[in-house]
């Protein structure tokens, strides 16, 4: 039992401690999403999801995380054929992996639903049962709770649409034939960044927001002014004396203000015309609006814009960066872009060989008893997503390589 520091009854709680009593649910028994970070309000996710520059830059890094191509080796080549045969068998994988990089960098969370079916492999022996469908899950639907009398141990618990309650997700391990959709395995999972105050996990889009929300205030600003602005500002002056003379008699008008407003109903027909007919003594001027509050949300707009994507994608965009940049620039900005793809990429790899294909190993270890074959261990298979670009690029090398050896060879 852990020694309880001094004077415990009278300890003082610092602010911090006491935020995360309430973010992580110690005393109610569930972590409330209200609370828990800042992801689950609703204008968040609209906002963010409905940004051009946010949608832009992640669809750039996650399709370059997720990968073309997915290599699956092992000393055992039968082994390998197997295994390839089983990814294989998923669909549409590509977008699966790209939407669980996208969802999980930019909310800290993202979950996706394996959907498994018995099948026949084609030179296989037995039933197989693998995952063929993997669907995007929205993390809102996820709630964590804390065990009755226990508030240290806590699991996972999600709405189910068929029972239309929340259910616990359960460790297959430990508890065995629950349905399907209600364990922890039963899921692919992305988390982004730990982060004690938010329990749903941290992403970049904690960062990006307030840049995303600015920069939707500014649009409405900016369509407001291009209304507003957009034309000249008309101004008439007139002798408040004329046409009033004979208004006792119906013939002109009885008020400033009935002249004020005809003369406005006139110009405003006449804009159309592009002609206006006033009186000689009248006098009409149209003042052109300057271009400064324009010009300060366009930078102001084009700032976000670049501040978002450089968050995001870790450099400037080639059409977005300066025209004046050196090729010694442009090789840092690339290969900073890089660092970042290849570490995200890593990671995916990682959360996919423990939920997809360990999983399928776990699943079908009759298969490869049967087929006299060891159960693969999953720390012995090669698992990575690459792009036809980097497979060029290292057939490249590898032929610089071999033809190197070869003409030191041929001098010996």
């Amino acid at each position: 039992m852990a020694v309880r520091a001094r004077f415990a009854n009278f300890q003082f709680i610092s602010t911090y401690i006491g935020e995360l009593r309430s973010r992580t649910g110690y005393y109610i028994g569930y972590v409330p999403e209200a609370y828990a970070d800042a992801v689950t309000d609703d204008s968040y996710y609209q906002c963010l999801m409905n940004d051009d520059s946010v949608n832009h830059a992640m669809n750039i890094m996650s399709l370059q995380a997720a990968g073309e191509e997915v290599i699956i080796k092992h000393k055992n080549p039968i082994v390998t054929a197997v295994l390839q045969k089983c990814i294989a068998h998923i669909q549409d994988y590509a977008h699966a992996r790209k939407s669980l990089v996208e969802k999980g960098v930019l909310f800290g969370l993202g979950v996706q639903r394996k959907y498994y079916k018995d099948v026949k492999l084609s030179g296989l022996k037995g039933t197989w049962n693998l995952p063929y469908r993997i669907q995007e899950v929205d993390r809102r639907r996820l709630r964590i709770e804390r065990e009755v009398g226990k508030p240290t141990e806590a699991y996972w618990t999600m709405w189910s649409p068929v029972y239309d309650q929340y259910i616990i997700l359960e460790d297959r391990a430990k508890v065995k034939n629950i349905e399907d959709g209600a364990g922890v395995q039963d899921y692919c999972w992305y988390i982004s960044q730990w982060e004690e105050l938010s329990p749903y996990f941290r992403g970049v889009g904690e960062v990006v927001y307030p840049l995303a929300y600015m920069k939707k205030k500014l649009l409405q600003y900016y369509g407001d002014l291009c209304e507003s602005w957009a034309t000249p500002f008309l101004t008439v002056m007139i002798d408040t004396m004329k046409a009033s003379i004979t208004a006792d008699m119906g013939g002109g008008f009885s008020t400033v203000e009935n002249r004020v407003d005809k003369i406005i109903e006139t110009m405003e027909n006449a804009k159309a015309r592009h002609l206006a007919v006033l009186d000689e003594g009248d006098k009409l001027e149209y003042h052109e609006h300057g271009s400064s509050g324009q010009n300060l949300i366009q930078s102001f707009l084009d700032y976000i814009d670049k501040r978002i994507v450089l968050q995001l994608l870790g450099t400037e965009l080639t059409t977005g960066a300066s025209d004046h940049g050196s090729y010694a620039q442009a090789d840092v900005h690339r290969g900073m872009g890089e660092t970042l793809v290849v570490y995200r990429r890593h990671r995916l790899e990682e959360f996919n060989r423990a939920d997809i294909l360990q999983d399928i190993i776990i699943r079908n270890a009759h298969n490869f008893t049967s087929m006299h074959l060891p159960i693969p261990d999953i720390t012995d298979i090669e698992f990575k997503f690459v792009t036809e670009k980097e497979m060029m690029r290292q057939e490249a090398m590898k032929n610089r390589i071999e033809s190197g050896r070869h003409d030191a060879t041929k001098e010996i």
